[in-house]
């Protein structure tokens, strides 16, 4: 390595951007392929969700009616327990001086029993025992009674006129970033608003719905039992579907119920993660490691000439073949390791920034998790021997006698290396032009007008704490006659994530001349 300075220099820094590269995209992939490995029963866990085939065209919804956790272990025995998962809004907490906005999630009692979320003080099988029982977060119970012990103290929840009061029971460990249920606060089904009237109505969807299914049951023979349980319970919805699909007979062509697995929740819906592009991240490090790889090859097999008279000395006094192979493939593994190692460090330094340029969602920890440690030596080892193994072997099988007498060419650089030449400068190619359309995508993304000019519009969090419409009422009194504001008005949510880190999107259904409608709802004051 001191002798070749140039040779080494160019081998580490390839080397060691490849694998920060790699890093970087293997835990990205690693961060989205891991959502809610966590719990312990996830082949027995599913989620269910609508499928909808209406005249408008097929529409998927994952949003249940909350009797139908209840009908589902009544009406199919397979199905060991099923809850309620009501995902709520940020509401406001309220105890002594301190009010802070957070999420509660309202569901059945066996919640922790079902999901593995830590309980660190407190059971969680009797966490929510009563309707008035609330679970905190690490973090919530932290923000809210500081190092002092939550247990049995009273939450007020709301705001005005409109509160309950609740008894916190348990702390449970914050949410993991690879988990589809996430919460501040989790609270029974029963506290939430409009309780008595959802709660044997069939038509009102909002909640999410998950099963467990007993072991050694048969999926579809779960599945098929579905069939009768939509007939049973969804009467009036298909015979308003059948009205505009009256070439379709069977009621599981107009809707049908389907579980998704635990571990595929991430990868289902509309708004969710595509896997195919998770392969795709995968497979983009790998080809940049690939580059590094041919590169290697192709320098060391270039420099290899100059070796070899040093290998043929070596032939002359002794050497074997294998300890050739071993010291040339030793060096080369020396220097693939020093690259690895700074590019793990390197990678380590750029997660934050990758983060927040890309919202990653990794953390540095995920380096150090046994699991993605053991593919990344494989992968290592992998690399060391096929990019490395090659040269040496090459090298070590030199023409004792030609070496000597200064016969090897350097005219005919053979197949292989003539391959890894093409295809190095093939796939870098390919890179940088999907590199560069990328680009152009994404600066398209920025600059299509939008309907407003971001940079003029000041967007200010009212909270839950405070009467949004008063306060609107109260800025328009005040800062009508501010010759630097145009106008002033007030929605029911952000466009897009604000600054409090809270984006709102609620979803209407309503019939119009006997078609299914769905659309995005917006409170809005004039002026908007």
């Amino acid at each position: 390595m001191r002798r070749n300075k140039l040779h080494s220099a160019i081998h580490i820094f390839g080397l060691a951007i490849a694998f920060s590269i790699c890093i970087l995209l293997f835990l990205t992939a690693y961060f989205h392929l891991s959502f809610d490995s966590f719990h312990r029963d996830k082949p027995q866990l599913f989620r269910t969700s609508r499928l909808i085939n209406s005249a408008q065209g097929t529409e998927m919804s994952s949003q249940m009616p909350l009797p139908a956790a209840a009908a589902l272990r009544t009406d199919i025995p397979e199905v060991e327990a099923a809850i309620v998962v009501n995902m709520g809004m940020p509401e406001n907490f309220s105890y002594e001086e301190k009010n802070i906005e957070r999420v509660v999630v309202r569901t059945d009692p066996n919640f922790f029993d079902m999901f593995n979320f830590p309980v660190l003080i407190g059971n969680g099988s009797t966490a929510l025992s009563d309707f008035q029982d609330i679970a905190l977060s690490e973090t919530t119970a932290k923000a809210i009674f500081g190092e002092s012990d939550p247990i049995g103290k009273e939450l007020k929840i709301g705001r005005g006129d409109d509160v309950e009061y609740y008894t916190v029971t348990a702390v449970v460990k914050d949410c993991p970033n690879n988990s589809s249920i996430r919460f501040d606060a989790v609270a029974r089904i029963q506290s939430l608003p409009n309780y008595a009237q959802l709660q044997n109505n069939w038509g009102s969807n909002g909640s999410s719905v998950f099963v467990k299914i007993s072991k050694n049951s048969d999926l579809q023979k779960v599945a098929m039992k579905l069939e009768p349980f939509v007939e049973k319970y969804y009467p009036d919805q298909l015979a308003q579907l059948r009205s505009g699909r009256s070439d379709v007979q069977k009621s599981s062509e107009l809707l049908s119920i389907n579980l998704t697995n635990i571990n595929d929740i991430h990868f289902s819906g509309e708004r969710s993660s595509s896997k195919l592009l998770v392969y795709a991240l995968m497979s983009l490090g790998a080809f940049i490691l690939l580059i590094a790889c041919f590169n290697f090859v192709n320098l060391n097999m270039a420099n290899s000439f100059k070796r070899s008279r040093e290998l043929g000395v070596r032939k002359t006094l002794g050497a074997y073949k294998g300890q050739l192979f071993m010291q040339l493939w030793g060096e080369a593994l020396l220097l693939y390791f020093v690259g690895f190692m700074l590019g793990l460090g390197l990678a380590s330094q750029l997660i934050p920034v990758f983060n927040a340029q890309f919202g990653g969602g990794i953390d540095i920890s995920a380096l150090f998790q046994p699991t993605f440690l053991a593919i990344m030596i494989g992968v290592f080892l992998l690399v060391t021997l096929i990019a490395g193994g090659y040269p040496a072997l090459k090298m070590a099988n030199f023409n004792l006698v030609g070496v000597l007498k200064g016969k090897i060419s350097t005219k005919r650089p053979g197949a292989l290396r003539n391959s890894l030449l093409v295809s190095q400068f093939a796939i870098s190619s390919l890179l940088i032009c999907i590199s560069w359309i990328a680009g152009q995508q994404l600066d398209f993304l920025r600059e299509v007008p939008i309907g407003f000019e971001k940079e003029q519009v000041i967007s200010i969090p009212v909270g839950f704490q405070q009467d949004g419409r008063k306060i609107l009422a109260r800025m328009r009194n005040e800062l009508q006659n501010d010759p630097n504001i145009v106008s002033i008005t007030g929605t029911g949510g952000n466009l897009g994530r604000g600054l409090d880190k809270v984006t709102v999107r609620s979803v209407v259904g309503f019939d119009y001349k006997q078609n299914q409608v769905s659309a995005d709802w917006l409170l809005a004051d004039y002026d908007f």
